[in-house]
């Protein structure tokens, strides 16, 4: 799905991020590594765990997906670091 990155992969099949790192060196992959909607990340089976947190994001329609889009981004870049003297800050 857009906006979603391996831990939040991993999280929504195995409920937790502790085997994040696992299942990032079982794809040859980092965990910052960018992934577009369509790419394939393999799960062990063994990885799963306790399926209480997974059955409950299923039941309620959650989907984890943490990256940031570029709304998001846009609306991030207007604090005080990007603000203009006497465009945006006034100084009065």
């Amino acid at each position: 799905m857009a906006g979603q990155g391996l831990p939040d992969i991993v999280v929504q099949e195995l409920g937790t991020m502790e085997l994040a790192m696992q299942v990032a060196a079982d794809n040859d992959m980092a965990l910052t590594d960018t992934l577009s909607p369509g790419d394939v990340v393999a799960i062990d089976e063994e990885l799963r765990a306790d399926n209480r947190v997974t059955d409950e994001m299923r039941l309620k329609g959650a989907v984890p997906a943490t990256a940031v889009s570029a709304a998001d981004e846009s609306f991030i870049r207007g604090g005080i670091n990007y603000m203009g003297i006497e465009i945006d800050f006034i100084v009065s």
